[in-house]
C-alpha cells in the first residue's frame, strides 16, 4: 500500500548559474494534477456522502483515503486515519503526515513517550486534525490522558478543560469509557462527569377531604413539602461549582423540570453529593376526627455519573 500520494508541486532551482532560476518538473505537474482530482473527489463526497461516485468506486476511495488531502481535511480525516489503520499503517506515520503539527512523530516509538512533553501536548489539543483524529482513536486518547504518563495535567488548567468539553470529539472519546455512576461523595482524582441525575419531589396540594358544618363548606388540604438532591464538584483551579443546591422541605419547590438528568460535561477534581428532604401534612380539624399529620418522610439523593481519567491506567 503506497500511502501519501499527494504532494505539493515544490519549484527547484536549476543547476546553472542563473541565480532566481526555477524549473517544474513533470513529478510537479503530476502531484499538482492529483491534488485538485482529491479536491473535487473531496467535495463530491462532502456533498453526496456514500451517494457519491468516489465512494462507490472502490480504487477511487482506496487512493483518495490514502492521500494527504484526506487525511488533512478536518471533515474525512478520521475516516482517512481509520482506513490507513484498517491497511497497517502505524498510526505515529499517519500522523506525522498530518500539516501544521509542529511535532516531529519520527523522534518517538510510540504515542505515549509523545505524549509525555507538555509542549507535545499543546500542540496536539490546539490543532484542529490531529486533536479530533486523537480524540477518535481510543489507544491515542487513552495515552493522551494517561493520568500516569501524560503531560497534559503539567498544563491543565480551568480554561483549558473547559475548551476540550466543548469539543463534540472529545465528548465522544469520554462516550466510549467506563462510566461509574455513585450516589456518595466522590474523592480527589481525575475525572470528566457527563450527567447528575437530582432525585426530589415537587411540591403540591389537595383537597383531601370536604367538610359541611353549619351550612357552610370547607376543605381540608394535603399538601406536599417538595425537596430534591443536589451536587457539586471541584474544578481544576480549586474552585467550587454547584450544579444544584439541595433543597428540603420547602413549600415553595414546585418545578419538577429540575428534577431528573442534568449535563454537566466537565472536568473535576473531586465530586460532593448533598440530600434533600420531603414529606406530606395533612390538615387537621380535631372535632371532625381529623388530626394534623406529618408523614411520608423521604430522602432524596443525587446520583453522579463519572469517568475516571484515563479509561486505562
Amino acid at each position: 500500500m503506497t500511502f501519501g500520494l499527494l504532494g505539493g508541486a515544490t519549484p527547484k532551482p536549476t543547476s546553472g548559474g542563473g541565480g532566481g532560476s526555477t524549473v517544474i518538473t513533470s513529478d510537479d505537474v503530476m502531484s499538482e494534477i492529483k491534488e485538485i482530482k482529491y479536491t473535487i473527489w473531496l467535495d463530491e463526497y462532502k456533498s453526496f456522502g456514500e451517494e457519491s461516485h468516489v465512494f462507490n468506486n472502490k480504487d477511487n476511495w482506496a487512493e483518495l483515503m490514502q492521500s494527504n488531502a484526506a487525511l488533512n481535511d478536518k471533515t474525512i480525516s478520521t475516516m482517512a486515519f481509520n482506513f490507513l489503520l484498517e491497511n497497517d499503517i502505524n498510526p505515529m506515520t499517519a500522523m506525522g503526515n498530518i500539516y501544521g503539527t509542529g511535532i516531529n512523530f519520527k523522534q518517538y516509538e510510540t504515542f505515549k513517550e509523545l505524549c509525555m512533553d507538555s509542549d507535545n501536548v499543546t500542540k496536539i489539543i490546539e490543532h484542529p486534525v490531529l486533536s479530533e483524529i486523537v480524540y477518535n482513536h481510543q489507544p491515542s486518547a487513552n495515552d493522551l490522558f494517561d493520568i500516569n504518563t501524560s503531560g497534559i495535567w503539567d498544563i491543565m488548567t480551568l480554561e483549558l478543560g473547559n475548551t476540550m468539553c466543548t469539543n463534540p470529539a472529545f465528548l465522544a472519546y469520554m462516550g466510549t469509557c467506563d462510566v461509574v455512576s455513585s450516589q456518595e461523595s466522590v474523592p480527589e482524582g481525575y475525572y470528566f462527569i457527563p450527567k447528575v441525575n437530582i432525585g426530589g419531589r415537587s411540591s403540591t396540594q389537595w383537597v383531601f377531604q370536604t367538610i359541611e358544618y353549619q351550612g357552610q363548606t370547607g376543605s381540608l388540604y394535603e399538601r406536599v413539602y417538595g425537596g430534591h438532591s443536589g451536587c457539586s464538584y471541584k474544578n481544576w483551579d480549586g474552585g467550587t461549582v454547584t450544579v444544584m443546591a439541595a433543597v428540603s422541605n420547602d413549600f415553595s419547590f414546585n418545578s419538577s423540570a429540575l428534577l431528573g438528568d442534568r449535563a454537566v460535561n466537565k472536568l473535576a477534581r473531586s465530586i460532593t453529593v448533598s440530600t434533600g428532604q420531603s414529606y406530606n401534612h395533612k390538615d387537621g380539624a380535631p372535632m371532625f376526627g381529623f388530626e394534623e399529620t406529618n408523614y411520608n418522610y423521604q430522602t432524596h439523593k443525587s446520583t453522579v455519573y463519572y469517568v475516571v481519567l484515563p479509561k486505562y491506567q
